[in-house]
């Protein structure tokens, strides 16, 4: 009853206000029963209340009942009239009228707003402070109170206009009116917003900004050089992230979003343009100076991001920005000693990156320092190092060969050995001897680079022994029955360790023939077809392929590889080496420089070529796909002329000639892969080197040379004796040019 009672003098109040007294009929019982008639109100929603009806809160029959009760006419001495309104006569009050306010003696009849001596009873804490009346003051313990008598679910501070008309409606405003609330969502002017854009592993990830009222979201893509077409409509203003799986490797793509909500569609975001990129792929291996990274190159690829972490953390750092696509390598020379590390990469072009590559992890061991080599006995040596305190063992190498051909080894399990003692050594044998750390971690083994043996003599001399099918001299040409002045000089050689391989240029038309021979009976068992090698200055066998290849060296294509089947001797394949910009290890006049391949050679190991650049004396290094991947620069060159190379996983062997009268000997220039300069062989006085090659720790090189035959011939000649014509045979010196070429092993390496 309180509830309708506040109600009906709100709007009586309002009456009284709005509408002059000649609106008014004579008498209440005139007046249209709106107050007293719910319906009528909820379907006109109009304003007009009567005065005199029952609080809502209070059931009419209640009323009703209340007034039967008490014999004294309802009327209330201090609820003023329908006179006492403005423009309205008084009129008793009707004591038929069962709408008329409750017995003024009930306390819990709510006070009279319009009467400000009438105060409402202190007692009763449900009785809400009237609004109009300062005297008039409410509970201060009732917070529930509401100020506003039309709607009691309104807060008291009729000032608030925060506070929401609906009380189940917390977001929505409770004056329309009040320029402070939120307005509604305008899609038209909003604008769509990518906040990332990235690659996944199953295609491009998209995220947008979230847009109030939105019922979905546009997202369209163009393909480089295509148009723009609809890729998705997402149902819901929640749904941010779509990822485009229809993509391509390499393919450039560009993508804009908007907001829609209805018919109505937002601006469109500014393109993102995304080159879709796959990982490459990486390996990690040991090097003297650090660790050493490598890749593939992925389609599309502008450069790489190298990021590093120690295993035992994290979080990755990025530690190295390649901006060349083909330096497809690198190596950290700050790694430190004991340290184990984790490696990813990835490609980018422009603001794409790809995902991370596979994680490789290796941990950094120093080079152990020889410190001293003793021989004991005629059968014993000592062997001295510094100890590396991270070390969990060493292990020794020992050979006869320098460059450690059919070595023994000994390893030992105690990281804080500083020496051991070799035994069971050859009398008045000189034994080459080196050492390397390893250590232990997450069940994994990790060596450091062999330290270089202190016994290596940087200078010494080769025996040449020359190879014979029983006592005849194995002379490639004649060997191969081909005719002098055609295809009788040798250029390069190599093996498959059954068979071995040798090219036999025609100096004429610069077309060559390999004759293919039994490498242990010295049988020639094939000889090609005339076939363009250029100089075809050098030949190597890839067992992974099962394939020769020549470098051409000189004429129409000075770095092109020529892939031949060894079964054939056909040619498989001429391809063009094009070298990056710029090669770890060098810099961009490197490898602008590297205009032609004088020497090539495969190792089965490190899967990698190495290549001799003619005009310097430095390689390249090339995958087994033949993709540049290192630029390799020699710390010290011998002034000879270079011809072919042969390669062990150890070392590279640059075959070299003489360039000068006072040069004797032919020599062998050894390297490790890193370009540091080993020793150097000499090898055979006279002759000119060709190319080497080796079968298990025997060495062998290809030699050429031209020279004048002389040779003397009986012959007829008429001679005068005593006034006579006589004829008298006689000797007549001739010389007659001749080529050879021949086979040597190189013994003492």
């Amino acid at each position: 009853m309180k509830k309708a009672t506040k109600r009906f003098l709100s709007l009586a109040l309002t009456a009284a206000l709005i509408f002059p007294a000649s609106l008014y009929p004579a008498h209440a019982s005139d007046l249209p029963a709106v107050a007293g008639n719910p319906e009528y109100i909820q379907q006109s929603g109009d304003s007009i209340v009567n005065p005199g009806s029952t609080p809502a809160d209070k059931p009419p029959q209640a009323a009703r009942d209340a007034s039967q009760d008490d014999n004294t006419p309802p009327v209330n001495s201090d609820t003023p009239s329908q006179g006492d309104l403005p423009g309205i006569p008084q009129q008793p009050a009707d004591p038929n009228d069962t709408h008329q306010p409750a017995d003024p003696n009930d306390t819990q009849q709510p006070a009279d707003p319009d009467n400000p001596q009438q105060t409402a009873d202190p007692n009763d804490t449900q009785q809400p402070a009237d609004p109009d009346n300062p005297q008039q003051t409410a509970d201060p313990n009732d917070t529930q109170q509401p100020a506003n008598l039309d709607n009691p679910q309104q807060p008291a501070d009729p000032n608030d206009t925060q506070q929401p008309a609906d009380p189940n409606d917390t977001q929505q405003p409770a004056d329309p009116d009040n320029p402070q609330q939120p307005e509604e969502p305008d899609i038209a002017n909003s604008k769509g917003h990518f906040t990332e854009v990235r690659l996944v592993s199953n295609g491009i990830s998209l995220t947008w900004k979230k847009i109030a009222g939105a019922k979905g979201y546009y997202i369209k893509r163009k393909v480089s050089g295509g148009t723009w077409q609809v890729l998705i409509k997402t149902k819901g203003e929640d749904v941010l992230n779509y990822i485009d799986s229809d993509v391509t490797v390499g393919s450039t793509y560009y993508y804009c979003v908007k907001a829609y909500a209805g018919s109505e569609k937002g601006e469109a975001s500014a393109n993102k343009k995304v080159v879709y990129l796959l990982p490459p792929s990486l390996t990690t291996e040991v090097a003297s100076n650090g660790i050493q990274l490598r890749w593939n190159r992925p389609v599309s690829a502008s450069g790489y991001y190298v990021y590093r972490r120690l295993l035992t953390k994290n979080t990755w750092t990025k530690v190295y920005t390649i901006t060349q696509p083909g330096e497809i390598s690198w190596r950290d020379t700050t790694a430190k000693n004991g340290n184990t590390y984790a490696y990813v990469v990835t490609t980018y072009n422009g603001a794409s990156e790809s995902i991370y590559s596979n994680e490789k992890s290796y941990t950094k061991v120093n080079v152990p320092k020889v410190t001293g080599l003793t021989r004991k006995s005629s059968t014993k040596m000592k062997v001295t190092w510094k100890v590396n305190k991270y070390a969990s063992g060493y292990q020794i190498q020992y050979s006869k060969n320098s460059l450690f051909q059919g070595v023994k080894k000994v390893t030992l399990r105690d990281g804080s050995l500083s020496a051991y003692t070799l035994s069971g050594l050859a009398k008045k044998q000189n034994y080459y001897v080196r050492i390397r750390t390893f250590i232990k971690k997450n069940g994994k083994t990790y060596y450091s680079a062999w330290a270089a043996s202190s016994n290596v003599k940087s200078t010494k001399t080769a025996k040449a022994t020359i190879l014979k099918k029983g006592k005849k001299k194995l002379e490639l040409r004649s060997f191969a029955k081909q005719v002098m002045f055609q295809h009788d000089v040798l250029q390069g050689s190599c093996t498959d360790g059954t068979y071995s391989y040798y090219v036999l240029l025609n100096k004429s038309n610069y077309y060559s023939k390999i004759v293919k021979v039994h490498h242990s009976t010295r049988k020639v068992v094939l000889v090609s077809g005339a076939m363009y090698l250029g100089s075809g200055n050098d030949m190597t066998y890839n067992p992974d392929k099962n394939r020769l290849v020549v470098v051409q060296c000189t004429g129409t294509d000075p770095k092109a590889l020529i892939s031949i089947d060894p079964n054939t001797l056909g040619i498989i394949e001429n391809r063009h080496i094009t070298l990056p910009n710029k090669l770890a290890g060098g810099t961009t006049s490197d490898a602008k420089g590297a205009t032609a391949f004088s020497g090539i050679a495969y190792d089965k190991t490190r899967k990698q070529y190495a290549v001799l650049l003619s005009h310097n004396y430095n390689f390249i290094l090339l995958d087994a796909e033949m993709n540049p991947i290192q630029y390799v620069k020699a710390s010290k060159k011998n002034d000879y002329k270079i011809q072919g190379i042969d390669a062990t996983s150890d070392y590279i062997l640059v075959a070299q000639s003489p360039k000068y009268s006072s040069q004797a000997y032919n020599i062998i220039t050894v390297y490790d892969w890193d370009g540091n300069y080993i020793a150097k062989i000499n090898a055979k006085k006279g002759y000119e080197i060709e190319s080497i090659f080796h079968i298990g720790k025997k060495y062998y090189a290809s030699f050429y040379r031209s020279y004048y035959k002389i040779y003397y011939k009986k012959v007829t000649k008429k001679v005068k004796v005593k006034g006579r014509i006589k004829k008298k045979k006689v000797k007549k010196k001739y010389t007659k040019f001749m080529r050879d070429n021949y086979v040597y092993r190189i013994n003492g390496i």
